[in-house]
């Protein structure tokens, strides 16, 4: 929400009142397939979730309460890893070196060392820029604060002196530095974790999976609870979920109208050759027509969606033409002549243009 800042966008699905919250997932493929299976999974993760929480404060705990909350913490940095498929040998001892990191107070991962006061300066650009001051102006007096541990008194004193500051501005840079003082031991405490994490699991991190440490610097964290004051809910929505639910209205649609084409067109077949069983015969060429051009489908592993679950009904329209001309030609053939010779005589005649046509069509088709 910080980055969307005012996005009309995300206004659409979320409400205002910092109550809503927004998770995107993504699919690799958007087959009717893959959205069906996804979204089962979706559904299933999402029954998972509780239904209700209980905020638990750092700054609300005593002491001796502590050991669980930082226990809480590693827990989930390490299932967050290993839902990023990476093998832990041994959850036990990474959780261990997890807690103790968390325990150690983030003052202690200070350094007086270049880099660590670089850095601190960097956070605090803007305020510098703002007083019109020179980093290099600012670093000889912070970098001797930092080594020598001074005090806030002194350094304002310093600040003054040196850098001819008021002390309003004195005082406005100071809270400043100090704000990037404690920004930057977070880093460097999360540098550490990552540090010790990357020994233990025997890899390097990526980015993404580098955040995950980040959880050491919650000042809270939510726990499922029955009684617990926080109400949570998901909507699964978006447009593979529209996509799917599209595919599926089709499918069934499809079926229907299939099995609904098919009863019609016995129908009118039986009433033109005047014969239930030529009926039946007449729907065989284009029963195996579907047949065949669905099994191609799953073999090339082709999925149905708004086009190719139009291939039935294509199959149906184009193929009942054929059949119609091959039975009425070998009808009237068979009047005249032995099953044998009616037969050779509609194959080279009529069925060799039905041949040419299906092609021709097929090619204008494809």
């Amino acid at each position: 929400w910080f980055f969307a800042g005012d996005n009309e966008y995300i206004s659409t699905m979320i409400g205002d009142n910092n109550e809503d919250t927004l998770l995107q997932i993504s699919t690799k493929e958007m087959t009717s397939t893959s959205l069906d299976y996804a979204i089962t999974e979706m559904y299933k993760f999402i029954e998972k979730i509780p239904k209700k929480v209980r905020t638990i404060r750092l700054s609300e705990i005593e002491e001796d309460g502590k050991l669980a909350y930082y226990q809480k913490l590693a827990e989930e940095i390490i299932s967050s890893l290993m839902a990023k498929n990476i093998e832990i040998e041994n959850p036990e001892i990474l959780k261990e070196e997890l807690i103790k990191i968390a325990e150690t107070p983030n003052s202690e991962f200070e350094k007086d060392t270049k880099e660590f006061v670089e850095e601190i300066l960097k956070v605090s650009s803007l305020e510098i820029e703002d007083l019109g001051i020179a980093s290099t102006d600012l670093f000889p007096i912070f970098a001797n604060y930092i080594k020598e541990k001074g005090s806030l008194d002194n350094l304002l004193k310093e600040l003054m002196e040196n850098l001819t500051l008021s002390e309003d501005d004195a005082i406005y840079l100071l809270e400043g530095l100090e704000v990037s003082k404690k920004i930057v031991q977070d880093r460097e405490k999360v540098r550490f974790a990552q540090s010790e994490t990357e020994k233990l699991i025997g890899k390097k991190l990526t980015d993404e999976e580098k955040d995950i440490l980040w959880y050491l610097m919650d000042e809270e964290i939510y726990v499922p609870d029955d009684n617990g004051d926080i109400m949570v809910s998901f909507t699964l929505t978006g447009i593979p979920v529209i996509t799917d639910k599209i595919n599926t209205s089709l499918f069934r649609g499809q079926v229907k109208s299939i099995i609904t084409a098919f009863i019609a067109v016995f129908i009118m077949l039986m009433i033109q050759f005047g014969s239930i069983v030529l009926g039946l015969f007449a729907m065989i060429p284009i029963t195996l027509t579907i047949i065949t051009a669905f099994g191609v489908m799953g073999l090339l592993n082709i999925d149905l969606n708004i086009g190719t679950i139009m291939v039935a009904s294509i199959a149906i329209g184009a193929g009942i033409d054929y059949t119609i001309h091959y039975i009425s030609r070998y009808k009237n053939e068979l009047k005249k002549r032995s099953k044998i010779e009616a037969m050779k005589i509609t194959l080279t005649g009529t069925g060799r243009a039905i041949v040419f046509n299906s092609v021709s069509v097929a090619a204008g088709v494809f």
